[in-house]
This record gives structure tokens, sequence and C-alpha cells, in this order.
């Protein structure tokens, strides 16, 4: 727990030295009552609004591409008009990780699990967030595209905009600040 709290720290100072005119907050969690009305939730590490979408960020100190599947799960079946146009990135800080593992279970769940309604993804490593120059928001966002696995997953960032699941309807989604 203590190299996650780092490595989140790390990526909140380079986020603030590097991103232009974003606010990053921190910990946001999505949560509603199942039908049995027992509360489900799902939080991220990082969230900011640009261009209409919700950009949640999170943060994987431990090589947990499985993990990162599930929350990426969750946070599909908590949409509606709360989380309406989301964006899930995922930051690797683990030494050596090579993104394209969690890229190519995202793209499995989206696709085949999800029948592809999942939404759009993007995952780096922090290096390459520490070797970027630094820039305006859409310049970060772009660093997500860098994989050529995301590039059709991402096209949709400046095109359509995400559809929001129709065949749910929980009783009571929120954001928790």
């Amino acid at each position: 727990m203590a190299a996650a709290k780092y490595n989140e720290k790390i990526f909140l100072e380079l986020f603030k030295n590097k991103v232009r005119g974003t606010t990053l907050s921190e910990q946001k969690t999505f949560a509603f009552n199942d039908e049995k009305n027992r509360r489900l939730s799902s939080s991220v590490d990082y969230y900011f609004e640009h261009d209409n979408r919700q950009m949640l960020v999170e943060i994987d100190s431990y090589n947990m591409a499985k993990v990162l599947v599930g929350q990426y799960l969750l946070l599909n079946q908590f949409r509606d008009e709360t989380l309406i146009n989301p964006l899930f990135l995922v930051v690797h800080t683990y030494k050596g990780y090579e993104p394209e593992r969690t890229i190519k279970y995202l793209e499995h769940v989206k696709d085949k699990v999800l029948q592809g309604t999942g939404m759009p993804f993007g995952v780096i490593h922090i290096n390459t967030f520490k070797n970027w120059a630094g820039g305006d928001t859409d310049g970060f966002v772009r660093l997500f595209n860098a994989y050529p696995a995301v590039t059709s997953t991402l096209a949709c960032i400046s095109s359509a905009p995400y559809a929001p699941r129709t065949n749910t309807t929980p009783q009571s989604l929120r954001a928790d600040d």
C-alpha cells in the first residue's frame, strides 16, 4: 500500500507540473444499490472532466492487469446520467511493466464481454508521462493513444460520444467526491 500512495503522489506532482489548465480531483467513488439493495461501488484514484468527458484515472503500482479489468467491468455497470461519457485511463508504475498486457485484457472484455459497449480506455506506463515535455489536457490524453492496439478504441475521443448502457437502471447511482 505504501508503494501505491507513493506512486499516486508522483503522478499527482507530474500532472500538476505538466498538464496546463486542468484540475485533478483525488479519489472518486461511483456506487449504486443493486436489486437486493446492496451497495456496490468502485473508485478511481483521480478524476477530471475535459471536452464533455469524464476522465477516470487509475494508478496501478502492483502489476494488477486482471484487477483493473474487474474495476473496468464494475465502472461499466455504474453508467447512467452520472457517468455519461467516461474514458478509463490506466497509468502503470510497476518497473518494466508492458501496458500491452492490460490493453489485451481490456480489449477482450470491451469487445467480447460487453459486446463493444464498454467505455473507451487507454493505458500507459508512467515513464511515458515522465518523458512527455508537458502541454495541455488534449496532449495528456493523446499519450494514452500511443499504443497501436488502443488506437481504434480511443478513436472515439474526438468523434462520437460514448453511449451509456440502457439495459440497466440502478435504483440510486451517485458519484461521491
